[in-house]
């Protein structure tokens, strides 16, 4: 079973391939993302709290029992 960490790298590698981008361009995307739904930023952010994708699926996957 993968760790958490290995997890999200998997899912994070996988995601930048299906959208095209290289590993790093999808994570400066990611940080620009999070800066801007940051809620420290921008106090009137109702998405601060919003699970995100990865942590979603590595959760089903541990319910399930399966890997990615």
């Amino acid at each position: 079973m993968k760790t958490e960490e290995q997890f999200h790298i998997e899912f994070l590698q996988q995601k930048a391939q299906s959208l095209g981008l290289s590993f790093a361009d999808y994570m400066l995307f990611l940080i620009f993302e999070n800066l801007e739904h940051a809620q420290v930023l921008n106090p009137e952010n109702t998405t601060a709290g919003f699970e995100p994708e990865w942590a979603q699926a590595f959760r089903e996957q541990n319910q399930s029992g399966q890997g990615m």
